[in-house]
């Protein structure tokens, strides 16, 4: 299992215009990297295959010395696994998502909302009023 695991939710989020933007992904992979420290590498899990090859494309560009992939297309549970065993876990606005960090025991999951302004521990966003993005280590 990667350290650092990214979960992109895509599918009836898009038409709604609930997907979170490539920038919180950037700026939530930031964190994790400071927090990891020495390079290593990533694995997007997300329901739209396309969609995370771009994002691992771009989040390859932007953090050169990190190495990311897509996982490999597998069953909803392979997936909930890949979240559940990450020691670092980059969440989407899903349930999917939260549940496996919930199960998951790592000491590091980074959670946001598409319409909050990134902060580390303030805002509203969908954990509730204070929870808009949210770092725990």
């Amino acid at each position: 299992v990667p350290g650092l695991v990214i979960h992109l939710r895509r599918g009836d989020y898009l038409p709604r215009g609930w997907q979170l933007p490539v920038s919180y992904y950037v700026r939530a992979v930031r964190v994790a990297i400071e927090t990891a420290g020495s390079p290593g590498s990533a694995v997007v899990v997300g329901d739209d295959r396309l969609a995370a090859e771009g994002l691992a494309g771009r989040l390859a560009h932007e953090f050169d010395d990190w190495e990311f992939r897509v996982a490999p297309e597998q069953s909803l549970a392979a997936d909930f696994g890949l979240l559940v065993a990450a020691r670092c876990l980059v969440m989407s606005n899903s349930t999917f998502a939260w549940w496996g960090a919930v199960a998951g025991d790592g000491p590091g999951r980074i959670s946001g909302d598409a319409d909050a302004e990134w902060r580390a521990d303030e805002g509203d966003g969908p954990g509730g009023p204070g929870r808009g993005a949210d770092v725990e280590r």
